[in-house]
């Protein structure tokens, strides 16, 4: 794992350099172990959009499928379909993005420039709140955004971090498994569920979870970050440190 680590920070490095064939190489030879490794993934799709490939798209497809909260892989397929002259296709795209991250004005003035506004909805609105630590708030809006999408993964992933440090452990497992019922690789669902796995100290269906994340995220790269913002080093360093049990192919 500790190799792999490398190799990716190795192909960031490559791509943020402008030598995207080497960070393309990099990332292919991760792909070829851990083919939804999801930093590959996403590095090898922003290389792709790089040198105008049509294969991005689906690229960063995946990416919001592995974590559908995700704005700049909306943000990526938007770009694409602009490139590829289908402005309405690209302003749904960068609207989707807003709604993921409405802090973020420059993806507000792509929406305005392809003739659109800035959405007002309730995920919008969540993820402002979430970002001010208003979690009760965050969730009302929560509720009214999957209540009226019931198949957004975005919305249920929001909401499980919205009554994550409220406590409701029941609830948020619950919606995770709705969440891998519409996206069965989705990182954070994963990881939701390891918490709550590592919390009720149920280490045998713990194991089986990380190794279930190490498929996505190999190396813990992202996985430990998150887990520490669920329940700090302790949870990070408990869940993480189980043997992998890496799925049969």
């Amino acid at each position: 794992m500790a190799e792999i680590s490398e190799i990716l920070r190795s192909a960031r490095q490559a791509a943020l350099s402008n030598r995207f064939d080497t960070a393309a190489g990099l990332c292919r030879r991760v792909l070829a172990t851990y083919p939804n490794c999801l930093i590959a993934l996403r590095i090898l799709a922003w290389t792709e959009l790089e040198g105008g490939q049509d294969t991005a798209r689906d690229r960063f497809g995946t990416c919001s499928l592995l974590d559908p909260e995700d704005p700049l892989a909306s943000v990526g397929q938007g770009v694409l379909h602009e490139l590829q002259g289908r402005s309405d296709r690209a302003l749904e795209h960068f609207v989707r993005a807003y709604e993921l991250d409405p802090s973020d004005d420059r993806i507000a003035a792509e929406i305005v420039r392809l003739g659109g506004t800035a959405p007002q909805t309730h995920l919008a609105e969540a993820m402002r709140r979430l970002a001010k630590g208003d979690n009760a708030g965050a969730a009302d809006h929560l509720r009214a955004a999957s209540a009226s999408n019931q198949s957004d993964p975005a919305s249920c992933l929001a909401l499980a971090r919205a009554i994550w440090p409220l406590g409701g452990r029941t609830q948020v497992n619950n919606l995770v498994i709705t969440v891998l019922g519409l996206s069965p690789n989705c990182l954070k669902a994963i990881l939701y569920q390891l918490a709550v796995e590592v919390d009720g100290r149920r280490m045998l269906r713990a194991r089986e979870l990380v190794g279930r994340a190490a498929e996505i995220d190999p190396g813990f790269l992202l996985s430990r970050q998150y887990l520490g913002e669920l329940g700090g080093p302790f949870l990070a360093d408990t869940a993480l440190s189980l043997p992998v049990r890496l799925r049969p192919a």
